[in-house]
């Protein structure tokens, strides 16, 4: 296997042996998916709801217009783009169930806070700080997949994954204009229901990821090292928790070829290590951001990319001819 197909099928690849690896895949797709897409999906609603609450009266209890809630998004956004790229590196050091788990606990607590915000300034830094918090969340979450799924398993858990945010955005109207429906109980505005709700769901799926989101290395020694079957490796690898070096950090940042204008699966299939994959698409996260690319037209397009680029590929293995990623290169 070369660097390249090492990398891409992530961490998992290394082991031989059947049992583990459907041990592995098992745990991968009845735990760490599942979280993450809920944990996804309550991203979604935090970031969003916004706009049922601008529904509920929110801009003129605050006294702002449409002008200042605008620049609130933008310093969101900002607050993404700044905290992208340490949020990967931080994630690296201490494992993907205490980062995620904490970073989800904290946006949550700040979306539930906005029921204070009583003028222009605290909206602007409430909204600034939320960015913050969830930056790295996207780029982190499809890091710890993975570490889970071979490059053949991993392009489909990934699209799986982004049906979270779909799921929060289309449940997100739902949900508000129901808890408008409060409006007045318990002195409480129908906004500021919204607010407390979600942030709370939030806080709640913040404790169940940091109980229940499995780490890898703890699936990985069924065997004792001088027993185990020649070829099955049973040193944990769990990548997770390494330090990313500042020359791959670098050496990403100002590969010209990391800026690929067709989104990730293109950063997935050429990362040369974890890390460099892990913070490739941190910087794809970043540059999508940066420049305010449509949701749900970037998402179509990702969808189109991947299935290009699984039947290139599928047909490049059978018939011996070029990979997508080697005419890229070319």
């Amino acid at each position: 296997m070369n660097p390249n197909d090492e990398a891409l099928a992530g961490d998992a690849t290394h082991l031989t042996d059947p049992k583990i690896q459907s041990r592995l895949r098992k745990v991968a797709d009845f735990q760490v998916l599942p979280l993450l897409l809920v944990a996804f999906a309550s991203y979604q609603l935090d970031r969003t709801n916004i706009s049922s609450a601008l529904t509920g009266g929110f801009a003129s209890a605050i006294s702002v217009d449409q002008n200042t809630v605008n620049i609130g998004n933008q310093l969101m956004f900002l607050g993404v783009i700044v905290l992208e790229i340490p949020s990967n590196v931080i994630l690296h050091r201490i494992g993907p169930r205490y980062w995620i788990g904490a970073q989800v606990l904290i946006f949550g607590f700040i979306a539930a806070l906005q029921i204070f915000i009583r003028n222009r300034t605290g909206f602007l830094v409430t909204r600034s700080i939320l960015g913050l918090a969830e930056a790295g969340f996207i780029p982190g979450a499809m890091f710890t997949l993975s570490q889970w799924y071979t490059r053949e398993e991993i392009t489909r858990r990934i699209a799986i994954f982004f049906f979270g945010m779909f799921g929060g955005t289309a449940v997100g109207p739902l949900l508000g204009a129901g808890l408008l429906r409060l409006d007045g109980m318990g002195n409480l505005s129908g906004w500021q229901w919204i607010f407390l709700v979600e942030g709370i769901w939030t806080i709640t799926v913040s404790f169940t990821l940091l109980l229940f989101l499995p780490e890898r290395g703890n699936y990985e020694q069924p065997f004792e090292p001088e027993k185990a079957p020649e070829g099955i490796d049973c040193a944990p690898k769990n990548l997770s928790r390494s330090k990313i070096p500042l020359k791959v950090i670098l050496e990403t940042l100002t590969n010209v070829i990391g800026y690929h204008p067709i989104h990730n699966a293109w950063i997935q299939m050429n990362s040369r290590s974890p890390e460099e994959r892990s913070i490739g698409v941190a910087m794809f996260v970043m540059c999508a951001t940066a420049g305010l690319m449509a949701v749900l037209m970037g998402l179509i397009l990702t969808a189109l990319q991947e299935v290009i680029y699984y039947v290139q590929n599928h047909r490049a293995e059978k018939e011996g001819g070029p990979t997508l990623a080697e005419l890229n290169i070319l």
